[in-house]
């Protein structure tokens, strides 16, 4: 039942043009940003040779054009990382939004309620199809990627990370938009309402830490940032964003420290996405639930309160 489903959405999400517009404008916007890394990179070194393995040499003045140029396949990978992510937030909320509102408008979702589904297996199947569907479009991107080969590349772990940092917000970005498309009336009413929520997440996020930190609160603030999955992905490569902290002004620094926990007397310190990753697998499983509440009129939770008022 769930490939059934699945099918449909695919079947019904690439039957218009706007598909099709949609990877046309990514795969322009994509090489574009591709082209301009590395031009980025070809006028802040001296040389247009690839160095393979290189590092950041010993300056007593690092700056940002020092840093791109020591470390050149790194920088393309994650401004492309980064510019994927930003295209997943334009995309997912949009695609994810539409996933159960749509059914209402067009009278289906009472055929798709009688068709043998729990409410929980609905909103997986609609949360899986619409993460495929922009991974899909998101594949558009991948050509850009080889061009950080050329300059030396990146590790097998920090590809992994990156991975699974990008599923991680795609997971949780779709349930946002599953939830709303529930709870709305109309299609453009949950899209407006999820591009609301996951910006306010990005952006809102970050200007909490950075007002926080700016009137010498940073530690009380940092929290903040482990819900922020670019300072996510800006702190998986350990050596630049070591390396990095040092152009920043002093009062931002800690930023891209590991994070810290206390726990029975030992202080723990791990990478910040790792925060991030389990926030967010935290938050798709409970958005996912609320979901399946909304949408199941026979859930348990609400008959027994209709029989409490009877």
């Amino acid at each position: 039942m769930w490939s059934t489903l699945i099918g449909k959405e695919f079947a019904a999400r690439l039957q218009g043009k706007l598909a099709y517009a949609v990877l046309t404008v990514l795969i322009a916007v994509f090489t574009g940003l591709a082209l301009a890394a590395f031009w980025l990179v070809v006028v802040s070194v001296p040389t247009i040779v690839p160095v393979i393995g290189s590092s950041v040499g010993s300056t007593s003045n690092l700056t940002i054009q020092s840093l791109v140029a020591s470390n050149r396949g790194t920088f393309l990978f994650y401004t492309l990382a980064i510019c994927l992510l930003a295209a997943i937030f334009s995309i997912a909320p949009a695609v994810a939004s539409s996933a159960i509102s749509s059914e209402r408008e067009n009278e289906t979702f009472d055929l798709l309620m009688l068709g043998g589904l729990r409410a929980r297996s609905i909103v997986v199947g609609k949360l899986i199809a619409a993460g495929l569907f922009v991974l899909l479009l998101g594949c558009t991107a991948l050509p850009g990627f080889a061009i950080a080969w050329m300059f030396g590349g990146v590790s097998a772990r920090d590809v992994s990370v990156v991975l699974a940092v990008l599923l991680a917000t795609l997971a949780l970005i779709s349930a946002v938009g599953l939830l709303f498309s529930a709870l709305a009336r109309t299609s453009t009413l949950a899209a407006l309402y999820t591009y609301s929520a996951v910006y306010a997440l990005a952006l809102g996020s970050l200007l909490v830490y950075l007002v926080g930190a700016s009137v010498q609160n940073e530690t009380m603030f940092r929290p903040f940032l482990s819900a922020n999955p670019f300072v996510a992905l800006v702190t998986i490569p350990d050596g630049l964003a070591s390396s990095l902290q040092q152009t920043l002004p002093y009062q931002y620094r800690a930023a891209l420290d590991p994070a810290a926990h206390e726990w029975l007397g030992l202080s723990l310190r791990y990478p910040r996405w790792m925060n991030t990753l389990v926030i967010y697998f935290l938050g798709t499983v409970f958005l996912a639930l609320a979901t399946g509440l909304a949408i199941d009129p026979c859930h348990r939770w609400r008959t027994r309160g209709e029989r409490a008022r009877d």
